[in-house]
C-alpha cells in the first residue's frame, strides 16, 4: 500500500491523472491487474471501445512514463504492468526503452500507433487487444510475445530483426492491412515456436523473410489472404523444427518459401493454396530434413514449385490435388529426394507434373493417380534418376504425354492395369531400367509409344515374354527405329529364347522394308533376297525353296527328255555301229552310244541347281532349242518348247547360285541386318 501511495505521489507531481490512471498506478504497485472490464462479453469487446466510459480510458504517456522513469519503474513488481479492458489514447512510444518487467494488455484498445522499436522488454502479452499499426523493429524480449486470443491489428505490425526469447504466439488473431503488409517479421529470431494458427487470419502479406525459428512454424487452421499477390513470404527462413501449413490452412495468394531450411517436416496435409494463374507455392531450393507432405485433402490452384529441393525423407502427395490447367501444376525439376515420391491413391494433377532431372533414392509411385494435360505433357521425368522403381499401375491414368526420356530406373518400371491407355503417349526414348514389367492392356496405342534408345535388362515373368506379343509392342512405336528390336532380341537371347530373338530381328527387317524409304539395292535385299534366308537369321528358309526348284526342274527335265527336247550337246554321243544303241526320243533315226552317261532328270536338276556340285549330267545333256513344238515366232526366229526348257535351265542355274550363296553367307552369319 505504501508503494502505491508513493507511486501515486510521483505520478501526480508529473501529470494530471484521471481516476482510471490512478487505479493503474495503484494496482501496478500492488502487483495486481488493473482490470477495467465489466464482465459483459459484448460490452468488453475492444471493437466497441468507442463506447467505453472515461473510467476505462488511459493515456499512453502515463504508461510509457511508468515503464521508463527510473523512480516510477522501481515500484513495478515482477508481475509487470497488467492492464485489462482499457482504451489507451495517444501514441504509445517505447522506442529504445529498456523494460525489465513484462507488459500485459488484455482485451484493450490502442487508439493510436504503437512504437516498440529497439525496445527491450521482459515479455509482451497483448492477448485479445485491438491496435492500429505496431512498429517493433529491433525489439528484444527475454520471454514470449503473445498477440493472440482475439488480438487484432488494423495496419502493419512490424517485427523486423526482432529477437523473441520465447515463442511468437498469434493464435486466433487478426492482422488486417489489405494489399499491403499485415505482419512484417523479416529477420526475426524466435527461440521458441511461431504460432499463426487456430483461426489466425491475415489480410495482407505476412513476411518472415530470413527469419530464424528455434521450434516450429505452425499455421494450422489459419487463413492468409492477399489475392494475386504474395500471401505468405518466408524466403530463406530457417526453422529448426517443422513447418505446418495444414488442417484448415488456407492461402489466397502465393506462399513463398524459397531457400527455406527445415529441420523437421514440411507438412501441408489438408492445406488449401489458391493463386489461380500464378504460383500457389514457391519453394525452390527448399531443404527439408524430413518429409514434404502434400496429401490427404491438399489442394492447390496454381503452380507448386520445388525446383532443386532437397528432401531427406519422402515427397508425399498421396491424395493431393494440383490444379493449373495447361500449365505446370507441380514442378520439382532437379529435386533430390532421399526417400520416395508418392503421387498415388487419389493424387490428381490438372496441368504438367515435372520431375526433370530429379533424383529419387527409392521409388516413384503413381498407383491410382490421374495426370491430365491434354495435348501436352502430363508427367515429365526426362533425365529422372530413380534408385528403386517407377510404378504406373493400379488405375493409373494419364491424359497426355508421359515423358521419361533418358530416365534411369534402377529396378522396376511397372506399367500395369492402366486406365484408358489410349489417352496416353509414353516416351521412353533413351531411358534405362532394370526390369520391364507391363501388361498388354496397358500399352499405348500404335504411334503413341516411343522406344528408341530404351535399354532394359530383363522382362518380368508376369509380363508378356513371347516374341510375337513383344513384337506387337515394339511395332507400336512412332516411326521406325532398329534399336528397340535389337534391344528386345538381346533380352530374349539372354533369357534363353534364341528362336524368339531371331523372330524379333526378322520382324525388324520386315518393318524396315514396309516403313522406311529404301534405295534400289536396299529394296532388292529387304523385299527379295533377305526374306529368302530370314535376313541372315534363318538361312534354312532357303532349303525348302531350293528343294521346290529342284523338284520342279526334275519334272520339267524328265518331261523334256521323254519328249526328245534334251539331247547330248555333241554329235560324238551318237553311234551307228552299235547293234542296240540307246534310242533318241526325239530322233528315231539315230541312237546314243551306251557308253555315254545315262540321263537322270533328278540328278540333272540337282547338277544344274547346285553350282559347286558336279554329277556329270549338266555337261553331257542340254535342252535343244530347235526341238519341240513351235510356240511363237520372234521375227525370223521361231521359239520352240525346247527353247523354253533351255530358258528354265538358265533360270534354275541362276537361282541355284543365288540361293546357295545366300544360304552360305546366312549360315556363316556374314549377312545379317
Amino acid at each position: 500500500m505504501a508503494d502505491a501511495l508513493e507511486l501515486l505521489k510521483l505520478a501526480k507531481e508529473k501529470f494530471e491523472i484521471s481516476p482510471a490512471e490512478e487505479k493503474l498506478f495503484r494496482d501496478t504497485a500492488n502487483g495486481d491487474v488493473a482490470d477495467y472490464s465489466t464482465g459483459n462479453e459484448k460490452a468488453d469487446d475492444p471493437a466497441n471501445a468507442g463506447e467505453w466510459t472515461p473510467n476505462r480510458v488511459l493515456r499512453a504517456s502515463r504508461i510509457a512514463w511508468l515503464c521508463t522513469d527510473k523512480q516510477a519503474s522501481q515500484f513495478v513488481t515482477r508481475h509487470g504492468i497488467q492492464i485489462k479492458g482499457a482504451r489507451i489514447e495517444e501514441e504509445f512510444d517505447l522506442m529504445f526503452a529498456n523494460i525489465r518487467f513484462p507488459l500485459y494488455f488484455e482485451q484493450c484498445k490502442f487508439a493510436a500507433d504503437i512504437n516498440f522499436q529497439y525496445a527491450r522488454i521482459a515479455a509482451l502479452n497483448m492477448s485479445g487487444t485491438h491496435t492500429g499499426p505496431i512498429s517493433a523493429d529491433g525489439l528484444r524480449t527475454d520471454g514470449p510475445v503473445y498477440l493472440r486470443y482475439g488480438f487484432r491489428a488494423d495496419g502493419e505490425v512490424r517485427l523486423l530483426n526482432a529477437v523473441v526469447g520465447g515463442s511468437l504466439d498469434c493464435i486466433r488473431s487478426q492482422f488486417i492491412n489489405k494489399t499491403k503488409r499485415a505482419l512484417s517479421a523479416d529477420g526475426v529470431k524466435v527461440r521458441g515456436h511461431v504460432y499463426l494458427r487456430e483461426d489466425f487470419e491475415a489480410r495482407g502479406m505476412v513476411s518472415l523473410v530470413g527469419a530464424q525459428i528455434g521450434g516450429d512454424l505452425s499455421c494450422t487452421h489459419s487463413k492468409f489472404t492477399n489475392e494475386s499477390r504474395v500471401a505468405l513470404n518466408a524466403d530463406k527462413l530457417d526453422v529448426e523444427g517443422s513447418i505446418y501449413l495444414r488442417e484448415g490452412f488456407s492461402a489466397e495468394g502465393e506462399v513463398r518459401l524459397l531457400g527455406v531450411v527445415i529441420g523437421g517436416v514440411f507438412d501441408c496435409e489438408g492445406g488449401q493454396f489458391i493463386n489461380k494463374g500464378g504460383r500457389a507455392i514457391s519453394a525452390d531450393g527448399v531443404v527439408v530434413e524430413g518429409d514434404i507432405c502434400f496429401y490427404a485433402g491438399f489442394h492447390a490452384e496454381g503452380e507448386v514449385r520445388l525446383l532443386s529441393a532437397m528432401v531427406g525423407g519422402d515427397l508425399n502427395c498421396t491424395g493431393g490435388r494440383f490444379i493449373n490447367r495447361r500449365q505446370a501444376a507441380l514442378v520439382a525439376d532437379g529435386a533430390r529426394v532421399e526417400g520416395c515420391i508418392f503421387l498415388r491413391n487419389g493424387f490428381e494433377a490438372e496441368g504438367e507434373v515435372r520431375l526433370v532431372g530429379a533424383k529419387v533414392g527409392r521409388n516413384l509411385e503413381c498407383a491410382s493417380a490421374r495426370f491430365s494435360n491434354q495435348n501436352g505433357k502430363a508427367l515429365s521425368g526426362d533425365g529422372l534418376t530413380v534408385e528403386g522403381g517407377v510404378y504406373l499401375r493400379d488405375a493409373f491414368k494419364a491424359e497426355g504425354r508421359v515423358s521419361l526420356i533418358a530416365a534411369t530406373i534402377g529396378k522396376y518400371f511397372c506399367l500395369t492395369r492402366v486406365n484408358s491407355p489410349q489417352e496416353m503417349t509414353l516416351d521412353l526414348a533413351s531411358a534405362r531400367m532394370g526390369v520391364l514389367h507391363d501388361d498388354r492392356e496397358s500399352w499405348p496405342e500404335a504411334g503413341s509409344l516411343f522406344l528408341h534408345g530404351l535399354e532394359y535388362h530383363e522382362i518380368s515373368d508376369q509380363s508378356p515374354r513371347d516374341a510375337k506379343t513383344r513384337i506387337e509392342w515394339v511395332r507400336r512405336q512412332r516411326g521406325f527405329y532398329s534399336q528397340p528390336y535389337e534391344q528386345l532380341a538381346k533380352v530374349l537371347r539372354e533369357s534363353g529364347d534364341d528362336a524368339g530373338a531371331k523372330d524379333v530381328l526378322i520382324a525388324k527387317n520386315k518393318d524396315k522394308a514396309e516403313r522406311t524409304k529404301l534405295t534400289r539395292a536396299q529394296w532388292l535385299w529387304y523385299h527379295l533376297l533377305g526374306p529368302l534366308i530370314g535376313y541372315g537369321y534363318k538361312p534354312l528358309r532357303a532349303v525348302p525353296i531350293a528343294i521346290g526348284i529342284v523338284l520342279l526342274g526334275w519334272i520339267l527335265f524328265a518331261a523334256g527328255y521323254w519328249s526328245g527336247l534334251i539331247t547330248p550337246p555333241s554329235d560324238s554321243a551318237y553311234t551307228t555301229t552299235q547293234k542296240s544303241p540307246v534310242p533318241d526320243p526325239g530322233d528315231g533315226t539315230r541312237g546314243i552310244s551306251t557308253a555315254y552317261p545315262v540321263f537322270n532328270s533328278l540328278v540333272y536338276s540337282i547338277d544344274v541347281f547346285i553350282p559347286v556340285v558336279d554329277f556329270h549330267q549338266a555337261n553331257y545333256w542340254l535342252p535343244n532349242a530347235n526341238r519341240g513344238d513351235r510356240v511363237i515366232e520372234i521375227g525370223p526366229w521361231p521359239l520352240h518348247t525346247g527353247g523354253l526348257l533351255l530358258f528354265w535351265l538358265w533360270v534354275e542355274t541362276v537361282l541355284g547360285w543365288v540361293l546357295s550363296t545366300l544360304f552360305v553367307v546366312g549360315l556363316t552369319g556374314l549377312v545379317r541386318t
